[in-house]
């Protein structure tokens, strides 16, 4: 929660002018206030202070998934001390629930709930994260298919590489995303009888009902919040300070 502090002489002036008028002109110009803050973070300081910490792949995506609520002073009976505006990252309407739900909890360094995660500590490659936000081929070693487990295995490559998609090896709950890199035909021989050689490079580490533990906590919220209050709320209190005192005058 947002916190209104009154620093310069003319922010205090405008304070003690607001107290004489009556009782709920400041409450007024403080939540109307508050309410910019939070319409400037949703704007514009949310997409400056996440472009610094965050690699992001789609450029929209805080814009898209993050969403502000904005109140007026009489919803908390003109008290001060309880005015808020409230923002938040939301489900976009083209959003997975968790990617939003991994973002959030990167404000608290809570562990993310996520069954594939990316090996090494590189940045992936384009391709790679293409493959990695689409729903992989699924072959599962420890289950036995009617076609037989081989031929299984080559035709969920087969569709992996013609779509551009994953391929998830498994043996049950562990096992490995891997890239399709080449499928190519061979002639069998008794020493090796495949009719089809795949060649994968793993690019992520699979554990049915993992979690990722976030080494540093990332409160992107609370950086642009900072930012836009420090920006926009002195700036906007006086404006507001001087429409319920030109208010006031025309009665």
């Amino acid at each position: 929660m947002s916190k209104f502090y009154v620093k310069s002489e003319q922010l205090l002036n405008y304070t003690l002018a607001l107290q004489k008028i009556n009782d709920i002109a400041l409450p007024i110009a403080v939540q109307n206030s508050l309410n910019a803050v939070a319409r400037d973070i949703k704007k514009r300081t949310l997409k400056k202070i996440t472009e610094q910490q965050f690699d992001i792949n789609k450029k929209t995506f805080f814009q898209a998934n993050s969403g502000y609520k904005t109140n007026g002073a009489k919803d908390f009976n003109y008290n001060v001390n309880k005015l808020k505006a409230e923002i938040g990252i939301t489900k976009g309407r083209k959003s997975k629930e968790t990617a939003t739900e991994q973002v959030g909890n990167q404000q608290t360094a809570t562990p993310i709930k996520r069954s594939i995660n990316p090996l090494g500590t590189k940045p992936q490659t384009k391709a790679n994260i293409d493959i990695l936000s689409q729903k992989p081929e699924v072959y599962d070693s420890s289950q036995s298919y009617s076609e037989g487990n081989s031929n299984a295995y080559i035709r969920k490559a087969q569709k992996a590489y013609r779509n551009k998609s994953g391929l998830l090896i498994k043996n049950g709950k562990r096992g490995a995303l891997n890239k399709v890199m080449s499928i190519k035909s061979r002639k069998p021989t008794k020493k090796d009888p495949r009719k089809m050689l795949v060649n994968v490079k793993p690019i992520a580490s699979y554990i049915k009902d993992g979690h990722v533990k976030l080494k540093k906590r990332r409160a992107f919220l609370n950086d642009a919040a900072a930012m836009s209050m420090n920006d926009v709320v002195g700036k906007e209190f006086i404006k507001e300070a001087r429409k319920q005192i030109d208010r006031a005058m025309r009665k």
